[in-house]
C-alpha cells in the first residue's frame, strides 16, 4: 500500500537532495582540481576514474537544476543532462571494469582508441527520448 508524502516530508527530501548534490559537486570539483594541479596523478587509470567523476558531476548539476524548472526548455535540458549522466556513469563503470579485466589477463593496445566511441553511444542513447 503506497503512502503519499506530506508537504513537510517533500521539503525535507528536497533539502536532503540539495545537500547531497552540493556535497557531490564539492567532492567532484575537488578531485578535478587535484587532477589538474598534481601532475603525478595524471595516469591512464585516473583518466578513466575522472570520466566517471565527471558523470557524477553532471548528475549533481541536473539535481540542482530540478529546482529551476519554470520553462519547458529548462526541463528538457535537465532531462537530457540527467539521462546523459546516468548512461555515462554506467558506461564508464563498465569500461573501468573491462579495462581492469584486460589489465589482469592481457593488454589490448587498441583499447584507448575505442573510448571516444563511448561518448557517441552515450549521446545517441540520451537523445532517444527526445525523438517522437
Amino acid at each position: 500500500m503506497a503512502q503519499d508524502f506530506t508537504p513537510y516530508q517533500y521539503e525535507i527530501l528536497e533539502i536532503m537532495q540539495t545537500v547531497a548534490s552540493g556535497l557531490s559537486l564539492g567532492g567532484t570539483l575537488f578531485i578535478m582540481i587535484t587532477y589538474k594541479l598534481v601532475p603525478s596523478i595524471r595516469t591512464y587509470s585516473m583518466k578513466l576514474v575522472l570520466s566517471l567523476i565527471f558523470a557524477d558531476f553532471l548528475f549533481a548539476v541536473a539535481n540542482i537544476m530540478s529546482y529551476f524548472r519554470e520553462y519547458e526548455l529548462s526541463c528538457n535540458i535537465e532531462g537530457f543532462i540527467r539521462t546523459f549522466s546516468v548512461v555515462s556513469s554506467a558506461i564508464w563503470a563498465a569500461t573501468i571494469s573491462y579495462t581492469s579485466y584486460l589489465q589482469t589477463k592481457r593488454y589490448d593496445p587498441t583499447l584507448p582508441k575505442k573510448y571516444p566511441w563511448l561518448l557517441a553511444i552515450n549521446i545517441v542513447i540520451s537523445l532517444l527520448p527526445t525523438i517522437g
